[in-house]
């Protein structure tokens, strides 16, 4: 193709864009860039044509190709990059677009929080934390910056400086309630906060919410020969922790005495085989992922739900607004938040005696508590076909404790406790599991602390994603015992563990979160491993491991005791959790 070929196919594509023809103009830059494929502006063009045709994959790697070699288009192909990247959920090939355009000066605030942001999604959090930090210094005064800054630091484990960057998104507009939610739910992992202090903040925010809806319309009253509605609100029915334990309660409802309705807010690219499950189980699947909190409202009213429960709490995009306005007679906070959510229209709180005991927690909850009298969770393992291996201190000689909770939940008092444990087990080792691992620095930072206490690095094994469910179960098969949190106990991964034949010990203290573990293992018959201390949690951790022969025999009956267990026991748990429910009605 010489030149004046080129200029004529090139005015032709000029105009099938203006005309608005992108089907023949996304052809035509095919067959130009076959000939010309180092032309910078048809790639750039391309890039824009194919954004049109709602390609946008394809159009972010035409732009940039657009990039190279260098030209005074680059910026604007590396920008609208990054905009298609972000508004499409392209994380990875926004990462590159942006950290192309951060070579090109002069860097601007929004480049610096866009590339946070899609470290973030990346689970980079460490490099999000270094720009959103960038742009709080340029521009101090936008809140955007401090709430993703804040999340960011929350999942480093800097729960503190989290707190801080939250109230300081509050400060400068507290019009927006997202500050408000992320901040009560960072306050959970906090080891310093009083119980008090997390209690007002969570009863001062239902507050908030409530004032909005100073009246509430009343409700018809229900046909007393009908069904019982019972609705749930979820982001979790699919692959998630919440419906690893939702599982039994679907499967197992009286379909005589109830009818169930499941109002999802998950994407429906999210679903998945344990979402079939639940539709399966479901009278009524209500999508409300796009559906405004006054406008599920006034659909789950118009179903006329008796029961509604709640699996959100302050996690994800919570849904207070909808409680806090009424949409049901009687309103439960169950399964997906540790705490109270502070609305005095949430009625109940499903828990039992082990974590929220008669007279100790109360206090802590705005909501009437209701007490499961055999465990307020029912376990369901996502692969129960996984084997149990032999002990791995048998044949390495060595004890290797783990930690598989979420970093946050990792306090300095924790790191603490587990250095004495380690220090009073020779040559003990500590396998810690938590996605921030993706990143070598937090690798680095963790080593460091621990060495600041006497643990070299040699005694840590740091392991950040696996591919799969099955690998990540079969992580547990390096582990000996498994090292709960405090003051936010596992939940999830103490019933992976102890399915996986590995025993975990637990500190209680005295609010739900930090009774879970407690919950669970009486669940399954291992109160010894509950410490009510943290001079007896080391003591348990160390006895523990002094005796092979006993714990290798423990690990060998552990899926056998788990499966006969009342953390099992999907029809003991529903006869007992729908009696509770039959005397709200």
């Amino acid at each position: 193709m010489n030149k004046i070929q080129e200029a004529i196919v090139k005015n032709q594509l000029s105009e099938l864009v203006k005309q608005g023809d992108f089907n023949k103009a996304e052809l035509l830059c095919s067959q130009l860039l076959k000939a010309l494929p180092k032309d910078v502006d048809v790639w750039y063009t391309f890039g824009q044509v194919l954004q049109k045709l709602n390609k946008s994959e394809q159009a972010v790697k035409a732009l940039l190709n657009a990039t190279q070699p260098a030209s005074n288009i680059t910026r604007d192909a590396l920008k609208l990059a990054v905009h298609i990247s972000q508004e499409h959920k392209l994380y990875a090939l926004g990462f590159m677009a942006g950290q192309a355009l951060l070579q090109n000066n002069p860097v601007d605030v929004e480049t610096y929080f866009t590339h946070g942001m899609f470290g973030s999604c990346l689970n980079l959090d460490y490099l999000a934390n270094h720009f959103y930090q960038k742009a709080i210094d340029i521009n101090p005064n936008d809140k955007r910056y401090r709430l993703y800054n804040a999340k960011a630091l929350n999942h480093l484990g800097r729960t503190t400086e989290a707190l801080e960057q939250y109230q300081a998104a509050i400060d400068l507009d507290d019009r927006d309630d997202e500050p408000y939610f992320r901040r009560l739910f960072a306050q959970n992992y906090s080891q310093y906060l009083e119980e008090e202090t997390v209690v007002q903040s969570h009863k001062a925010y239902g507050e908030r919410l409530e004032k909005r809806f100073p009246k509430v319309d009343k409700f018809k009253p229900r046909e007393l020969s009908s069904r019982v509605k019972i609705g749930y609100v979820s982001k979790d029915f699919a692959t998630h922790s919440v419906a690893y334990f939702f599982l039994a309660m679907i499967q197992g409802h009286d379909s005589k005495m109830f009818e169930v309705y499941c109002y999802s807010d998950g994407a429906p690219a999210d679903e998945d085989a344990i979402t079939e499950k639940i539709k399966a189980g479901a009278d009524h699947w209500v999508p409300s992922l796009g559906l405004s909190d006054n406008a599920l409202c006034q659909r789950i009213r118009k179903d006329r739900i008796d029961i509604l429960v709640d699996l959100l709490g302050m996690t994800g995009n919570p849904r207070m607004s909808v409680y806090a306005q009424r949409a049901a007679p009687v309103q439960i906070n169950y399964l997906g938040y540790p705490n109270t959510c502070g609305l005095s229209r949430m009625d109940y709180r499903i828990t039992d005696n082990w974590t929220d005991p008669v007279g100790l927690t109360e206090k802590h909850n705005t909501e009437t508590l209701i007490r499961v009298p055999s465990g307020f969770l029912c376990y369901t393992p996502e692969l129960p076909q996984t084997t149990v291996v032999d002990l791995p201190a048998l044949e390495s000689h060595v004890i290797t404790f783990g930690s598989f909770n979420v970093f946050p939940k990792i306090t300095d008092k924790m790191l603490k406790l587990w250095t004495e444990i380690l220090l009073s087990v020779p040559d003990s080792k500590l396998l810690i599991k938590a996605k921030l691992f993706l990143e070598k620095q937090n690798n680095e930072i963790v080593q460091q602390r621990f060495e600041a206490l006497g643990i070299s690095k040699e005694r840590l094994i740091l392991i950040a994603f696996t591919p799969d469910t099955k690998s990540h179960l079969e992580v547990y098969n390096q582990v000996d015992i498994h090292l709960d949190t405090f003051p936010y106990n596992g939940t999830t991964t103490t019933c992976e563990a102890l399915w996986q034949g590995v025993p975990t010990v637990t500190l209680a203290g005295d609010t739900h979160r930090s009774r879970v573990g407690l919950s669970i293992l009486n669940q399954v018959g291992l109160e010894d491993f509950i410490a009510y201390d943290a001079s007896q949690y080391v003591e348990i951790a160390v006895s523990v491991s002094k005796d092979l022969k006993k714990l290798s025999v423990l690990r060998q009956g552990m899926r056998a005791r788990v499966q006969n267990s009342k953390l099992l026991n999907a029809k003991l748990f529903m006869a007992e959790y729908e009696a509770e429910l039959k005397k709200l009605i």
